[in-house]
């Protein structure tokens, strides 16, 4: 077993207390500074820990493999045999073959793109960088930037449209969804963050969850509405392929009570009581609703697993900036310091959950060494 990326966790949960504190105690922006560069330092270590892990530690790397020994350079013409695969990607990896680079270089480079672009919201949106970090290395980092790279160079840019969204910057909101496209064309779905303009009070928010909750309960198979729906052709086989639980002919359906699951309603809960108090957040109204999308995805599309995962994580993903937003908004410190404790608890359970329950600490390894 490596002991790299337990020994890490440990320092991020230091730097997190160290961090909380100086938080409550109001320090200075000599701090402030020295903090902003231990942050990038961590991240230029969990780029290290996910570019450079041997083949076959995240799940996916075989089929990565595979697409990555299928696609010719540019100097050779290309019909793809991977029609699902999005063009950004694929010119990624032609380019990649013109310096005869390995596929260790590719998830280097995904790393580097993914994470640079994350470094770069937390540092923008979030008041407690080394939490923003815990949650996110303890659960999405294992899941997306050691296994799903496509979904996390996604993510990583579909965060940054969000900070320029909440700055009004329509246009460059804009490119970085053009930009996450390019690596997975879901992101697409991400212009819905228009639609937060017509959701302001905490009513509306519990509404439009509560609303989507019935219709689940319901047994309204919204998936199967529109998928029936849908012509035969690309975006029919994408979802087709997605849908399908590893090649298996049938849908497989979402567990609402999962852990994930359980903490994203721990989230809206802490959210709808504290309203009035995050509500003064520069950010917490527009993160808030769009995390509030992802929750109603998850409810309406949970007939369908995989779909409902996926789409509903793009939105969700903002919790690692959302959650230290309602800890460090929250007035009184005796609150602040009990969901500080809370969530750095559950971030240990989701990484030893992660990491040793389903196999990350076993076959971990860096191919450098």
């Amino acid at each position: 077993m490596n002991i790299i990326p337990p020994a890490f966790l440990v320092f991020i949960i230091a730097f997190s207390f160290i961090e909380f504190y100086n938080d409550i105690s109001r320090r200075d922006g000599k701090y402030i500074l020295i903090n902003r560069v231990l942050f990038i330092f961590f991240i230029v270590i969990l780029i290290l820990l996910s570019g450079f892990r041997s083949q076959g530690v995240g799940i996916d790397d075989g089929s990565y493999n595979e697409i990555f020994l299928s696609i010719p350079s540019f100097n050779y013409d290309y019909t793809s045999n991977f029609t699902s695969l999005e063009i950004g990607f694929i010119n990624l990896i032609r380019t990649l073959k013109l310096f005869d680079f390995n596929i260790h270089v590719l998830f280097f480079l995904c790393a580097v793109l993914s994470l640079c672009s994350l470094s770069y919201s937390v540092r923008k949106m979030s008041p407690l960088f080394f939490l923003s970090l815990l949650l996110f290395y303890s659960h999405d980092y294992w899941y997306r930037d050691v296994n799903q790279i496509r979904a996390a160079v996604a993510y990583g840019f579909l965060l940054v449209s969000l900070y320029f969204y909440c700055n009004k910057n329509v246009f460059y909101f804009l490119f970085f969804i053009f930009l996450a496209s390019l690596f997975h064309y879901s992101s697409l779905f991400f212009l819905l963050v228009f639609f937060e303009r017509y959701i302001n009070t905490r009513k509306q928010h519990f509404l439009l969850l509560f609303i989507s909750v019935i219709v689940s309960f319901l047994s309204v198979n919204i998936f199967s509405l529109i998928f029936n729906n849908l012509q035969s052709g690309y975006l029919h086989e994408k979802i087709f392929k997605y849908a399908m639980n590893d090649g298996d002919s049938n849908v497989f359906a979402l567990d609402i009570w999962r852990p994930k699951n359980i903490k994203l309603i721990l989230v809206f809960i802490l959210g709808y009581i504290f309203w009035d108090e995050l509500i003064k957040s520069k950010y917490f109204k527009t993160l808030f609703s769009v995390f509030t999308f992802g929750l109603c995805v998850i409810v309406l599309l949970k007939s369908a697993g995989v779909i409902a995962a996926r789409l509903g994580s793009m939105f969700t993903v903002v919790d690692i900036i959302l959650i230290p937003i309602i800890i460090s908004s929250v007035i009184l410190s005796k609150r602040k310091f009990s969901l500080f404790i809370v969530f750095v608890l559950i971030s240990i359970v989701f990484f030893i959950h992660n990491y040793f329950m389903l196999g990350k600490g076993y076959n971990y390894s860096m191919f450098i060494f």
